[in-house]
């Protein structure tokens, strides 16, 4: 069935993707993933000069094996898989050289311009790139000229402090001729608890042309999430990162097509014993696939698991509990970023819940079961001023 996925042109139009996720997205959850239908997957985040430090051999099994000289595995892939790869760099020659190393084994380049964790930044890769549009352009430039053609070359942002620094930035990417650009619709003070802000989606793909596709990444939980975001923007394709990680399924992009998390994760144990997956990164994957399920018993056997045999009994005790039976129910608890109270009242944002505190940071006028904020052109303003404590706290909260 693989290659039969892999004969599957490589488009980004109409493209539900697997987002990076670092230590998850390691070769048995990609497999997972294009199991349920994802179009294409991500790998992790790697370094520039780990990924040129690698060495290729291929396993017994027939696995592509990248590793340092003292035997540590840094990346491993399957023929026909429908893989891009996607580097940390700040450099173009660094990057060249990275590529150049796994080029035969991957479909595509991506430049990760949106971790913000102080690994990547204080190299100057990630989100520190989003300040640095000439080291943006040297990058991307270098790896266009030498892969145009043979894999297509694309990247990874967030948004920035205002639409119009976003868009600059859009525009000298899309300047350096990549094949497309995902978008977390996030700033990098955002937390994964605060909404992403598709409108600025909307307002890319608007002003972008058409010719450079664009993939959203930020709160697609769902498959009706999915659908919203797309009427609501007009994002060319999706990118899933946490969505995927609690429900795999939702790449087959089919309610008949869902099935209970003990099947996930059982199925994911498997696939990941099937290619001598390291045990530690499995458990640390499949914890993270049932973050909610702490208390439970299955959980806590996953936490005591040392072996594959412990791991694969913790997850076919999960059929006992009926909270793990049922498709995952992702009940998220989502809010506005602290600064930014007015989302609360766009349009766009109807649909969301609003948590309480929230709400009194914002002059109401409530209507059936929507909100309307138009009595309060500026709600900020408009609120008392106590109201807006909470907001002053969360956003301590928030680093």
């Amino acid at each position: 069935a693989m290659s039969d996925v892999a004969e599957r042109p490589w488009e980004y139009g109409g493209a539900w993707v697997l987002a990076p996720m670092v230590r998850v997205n390691t070769l048995p959850f990609r497999l997972l993933c294009a199991e349920y239908g994802a179009d294409m997957l991500y790998s992790e985040e790697l370094v520039d000069k780990s990924v040129s430090a690698c060495r290729r051999s291929v396993s017994a099994r027939g696995e592509a094996e990248y590793r340092h000289a003292d035997g540590k595995l840094i990346f491993s892939t399957v023929p026909h898989e429908r893989l891009a790869f996607q580097l940390g760099t700040a450099s173009g020659p660094d990057a060249l050289a990275a590529a150049n190393v796994v080029a035969d084994d991957v479909r595509a380049i991506d430049v990760n311009m949106g971790c913000p964790v102080k690994f990547s930044t204080q190299g100057g890769m990630g989100s520190a790139l989003l300040q640095d549009p000439e080291r943006v352009r040297d990058i991307l430039t270098t790896l266009v000229r030498n892969f145009g053609g043979r894999r297509p070359v694309t990247c990874k942002i967030r948004i920035l402090d205002s639409p119009a620094d976003t868009l600059q930035l859009a525009r000298v990417i899309e300047s350096c001729g990549v094949d497309a650009l995902a978008v977390h619709c996030r700033r990098v003070p955002d937390r994964p608890r605060h909404w992403a802000q598709w409108d600025a989606m909307t307002e890319l793909r608007a002003a972008l042309p058409s010719s450079l596709p664009l993939l959203l990444n930020g709160d697609i939980f769902s498959l009706e999430d999915a659908k919203r975001v797309v009427d609501q923007t007009g994002a060319d394709g999706l990118m899933l990162a946490r969505g995927a990680l609690w429900n795999p399924a939702l790449f087959a992009r089919d309610e008949a097509k869902q099935v209970s998390q003990a099947s996930l994760v059982s199925r994911y144990i498997a696939l990941a014993e099937q290619v001598g997956n390291n045990v530690g990164n499995t458990k640390y994957v499949a914890l993270q696939m049932l973050e909610a399920g702490g208390k439970t018993r299955a959980f806590k056997a996953l936490t005591a698991a040392k072996d594959y045999a412990a791991l694969r009994a913790a997850a076919s005790g999960m059929v006992d509990e009926p909270i793990f039976c049922s498709p995952p129910q992702l009940q998220m608890r989502l809010e506005p970023p602290p600064d930014l109270p007015h989302l609360a009242a766009m349009p766009t944002n109807a649909w969301r819940a609003v948590p309480a505190h929230c709400k009194a940071a914002l002059a109401y006028r409530k209507v059936g079961s929507s909100y309307d904020a138009t009595s309060a052109p500026d709600a900020e303003a408009a609120a008392p001023p106590e109201a807006l404590v909470p907001l002053k706290r969360a956003r301590v909260d928030a680093g």
